[in-house]
């Protein structure tokens, strides 16, 4: 319950200031929940951007770590904000860019040798969010929403902040599990190790596919 409070305490005192007709989305209102519920030392926690432990390539907006080494790092939860309605990857809600991410993070547990590694990411349009799950299961990653919410807003969407402390906590709760798995893994190479598949890099829109394809022009691609 007491978590439940300082979130409530902490986003009304927040809200106040607003205009109760305020409905701007607050991009990191996100922190009034991550704060209070990963506030344990367990957790690392990056809000300005970093990239994955096993891939530079990827710099999720946030991510959640644990370190089960000195000085290594498990990447175990990460977010995608979205701030405005223009896509940066050829996915409006970066779906494309949240799975391949995940893929990065889940990868590096099955190496870890930890039995049935799970990951977590949120993507955040605006106030509306959904939460990935990946597993790997048969040589296959099995990506899929398993909550949707929204973030609160203003004063009047304080009704919102009960539901999606629950949900916080119940992804603090299977963060923690696989963390265990994490400290009780055996050493040694896991016996998939050679079933995982390495991610193809960050999809790129591409102006002139039929140039692109015969290698002509190497200015049909638009960066991400």
């Amino acid at each position: 319950m007491v978590t439940y409070y300082n979130v409530i305490n902490a986003f009304h005192q927040y809200a106040s200031t607003l205009h109760d007709h305020h409905t701007e989305s607050n991009h990191n209102s996100y922190e009034f929940f991550t704060q209070e519920v990963f506030k344990s030392n367990i957790y690392t926690k990056h809000k300005i951007p970093k990239p994955l432990e096993d891939c530079s390539k990827y710099i999720p907006d946030f991510k959640l770590s644990f370190e089960f080494q000195k000085g290594k790092f498990a990447d175990l939860f990460i977010m995608e904000i979205k701030k405005d309605d223009k896509d940066y990857t050829p996915d409006a809600d970066d779906i494309i860019k949240i799975n391949l991410e995940l893929q990065v993070m889940l990868n590096q547990l099955i190496l870890l040798n930890v039995v049935e590694p799970v990951v977590y990411g949120i993507v955040v349009k605006k106030h509306k969010s959904k939460i990935y799950q990946m597993t790997f299961k048969n040589g296959i990653y099995i990506s899929y929403v398993t909550e949707r919410f929204y973030l609160p807003r203003n004063v009047k969407d304080v009704c919102l902040v009960p539901r999606v402390v629950t949900i916080f906590l119940t992804l603090k709760d299977m963060i923690d599990k696989i963390i265990i798995k994490i400290k009780n893994r055996k050493r040694g190479t896991p016996t998939i190790a050679n079933s995982i598949k390495r991610g193809m890099g960050l999809p790129c829109p591409i102006k002139n596919a039929m140039m692109f394809y015969l290698g002509k022009d190497e200015n049909t691609l638009v960066p991400p």
